[in-house]
């Protein structure tokens, strides 16, 4: 792997595409209730993966602006959208803060949208020209996140005796293909964006083989 991809590689390999496709295969595989479960995990986990991710790009990052220290990787966490409308989102929900029907209504039209567009664009960013030219650490990067990871997890839900019903949303959390955002936060701290396009291409090809895998071995 070239030092420019190493980013990339480490970032694409653990930074799961969550709430486009990990939820929406949660609701049409575990219903309604496995919905709500996976939602909760969900929250954690965008956090986690984005603390990490942003970490990742900064830390190999060629850019020398990025290499100031601590501090600079701190602000640039803190700063990360993601992270912030997670946080925000929980505190709404733990305060319990009650938001104007029109502003609900709002929102409830836009989670409508986010699926279908989030299937356009992951549709639009197939690139299988990039897929050809980084084959073999593409195709590292998609077993990583989509057989090691997940078999890791499961490995761990097994031994800690946990039903089947409980840690499916987990486990479909962590069996989904690279998140597209990788792509923009790649753009965005001089990181290798054909490799996380191609990366993203080949992981959620991959993970309609690997999903039907996994629900009908962990079931």
């Amino acid at each position: 792997i070239r030092r420019e991809q190493r980013s990339a590689f480490v970032q694409d390999s653990f930074h799961g595409n969550l709430g486009y496709i990990g939820l929406a295969v949660a609701y049409y595989f575990l219903g309604t209730e496995g919905l709500a479960r996976a939602s909760i995990i969900a929250g954690f986990m965008m956090i986690l993966q984005n603390l990490l991710g942003v970490t990742v790009l900064a830390l190999y990052s060629s850019d020398e602006s990025m290499k100031e220290g601590k501090w600079n990787i701190a602000l640039r966490i803190m700063r990360n959208p993601i992270i912030l409308s997670v946080i925000a989102g929980m505190l709404f929900s733990i305060v319990e803060i009650p938001i104007p029907l029109i502003i609900n209504r709002s929102l409830d039209i836009l989670s409508g949208l986010a699926l279908p567009m989030a299937l356009l664009i992951i549709g639009g960013s197939l690139s299988f020209k990039l897929m050809r030219l980084n084959m073999l650490p593409v195709l590292s990067t998609g077993m990583i996140k989509l057989v090691l990871l997940p078999g890791l997890g499961f490995l761990l839900f097994s031994l800690s005796g946990i039903v089947p019903a409980d840690y499916l949303p987990g486990l479909i959390l962590l069996a989904s293909p690279t998140a597209t955002v990788t792509y923009v936060m790649a753009k965005e701290m001089n990181g290798d964006t054909d490799f996380a396009v191609a990366a993203i291409s080949t992981s959620t090809l991959m993970s309609s083989v690997t999903f039907t895998v996994w629900l009908n071995f962990a079931r």
